[in-house]
């Protein structure tokens, strides 16, 4: 996942990304079978870059908007059980479904209460208020 993040700014190594990612997310899920409560959020996590990553490539669209489905419905799961280490992707997930896949604007309202345990120091939470303000 990390080696895919890190050639996804290179514009020559899109299907190389593509095979990290899908790699990753294959290692993750097969993990997760054995160990949900470990591995779910870092299948939830590859998902959501997936997800980002298919946003560039206007043919893989609908790729992009099922992974982020994916990565929506895992995160709801884990906000659910521990919000307090959750809430936060939890929060980023919804606000991204409303900038990049026309997802209702109530998920904004249902980012601000996951979010509202973070000071704005913490992993750019002054930035995802921002974001929601601009997308209202």
């Amino acid at each position: 996942n990390n080696l895919a993040i890190f050639y996804a700014d290179d514009s020559s190594k899109r299907q190389e990304t593509e095979n990290k990612f899908i790699e990753a997310l294959k290692l993750y899920e097969e993990l997760a079978k054995k160990e949900p409560d470990i591995y779910n959020s870092n299948v939830a996590m590859t998902l959501n870059n997936l997800a980002v990553f298919y946003t560039y490539d206007s043919s893989k669209y609908q790729e992009a908007e099922d992974k982020y489905i994916g990565a929506l419905k895992l995160r709801r799961e884990l906000a659910k059980k521990e919000p307090k280490i959750y809430g936060y992707d939890l929060a980023y997930t919804l606000i991204m479904g409303v900038d990049l896949f026309n997802q209702p604007k109530n998920y904004l309202d249902e980012a601000l209460k996951f979010l509202a345990p973070y000071p704005n120091e913490y992993k750019n939470t002054q930035w995802l208020r921002n974001k929601i303000k601009e997308l209202r």
